[in-house]
C-alpha cells in the first residue's frame, strides 16, 4: 500500500481569489496511466480548460508525467476557487473515466487524480504545455 504525504494546506487561507497555485495531482495508487496515452492526455487537457473557465481558473501551465500532473493556475476574480475548481476537475473525469472510456474497452483503472503527492520521473516534453 503506498502512503501518501499529507495534504499541504494552509491552515488559515481559503484559496480563494485572485492568486497563482503550483498544484500537484497523482492517479490513483500512482498507476502510470500517462505514459503513451495520447488520447487520456488530450481529454484531461479539454477538462481542464472548461473547468478553468467555469470556475474562473486560467491554466498556464501543465506537465503530465507517467503517474501524476504538474499545474500553474490562477484565480482570474474574487469568485475563483481553488478547492472548487480541484473537486470539479476531479468529478468530470472520473464521470467520462465511466461513462465514456470504459464503455468502449479502455481500461485506465480509478481515475481519481487527486492526491497532493510528487514523484520524480522524467518524461518526454511532449506532455508539457502552456495555454
Amino acid at each position: 500500500m503506498i502512503k501518501y504525504k499529507p495534504k499541504p494546506r494552509l491552515k488559515d487561507f481559503d484559496y480563494r481569489g485572485n492568486y497563482r497555485y503550483f498544484v500537484t495531482v497523482c492517479t490513483d495508487r500512482k498507476k502510470s496511466f500517462f505514459v503513451k496515452n495520447n488520447h487520456l492526455i488530450e481529454k484531461m487537457i479539454e477538462f481542464l480548460h472548461h473547468t478553468g473557465e467555469k470556475q474562473f481558473f486560467t491554466v498556464w501551465i501543465y506537465c503530465f508525467m507517467p503517474d501524476h500532473l504538474h499545474l500553474l493556475v490562477e484565480g482570474i476574480n474574487e469568485h475563483s476557487d481553488l478547492k472548487k475548481f480541484m473537486k470539479d476537475f476531479k468529478q468530470r473525469t472520473g464521470y467520462w473515466y465511466m461513462h465514456e472510456e470504459s464503455s468502449i474497452g479502455i481500461n485506465y483503472g480509478n481515475l481519481a487524480i487527486m492526491n497532493m503527492y510528487c514523484g520524480k520521473k522524467k518524461v518526454p516534453m511532449r506532455y508539457c504545455g502552456i495555454s
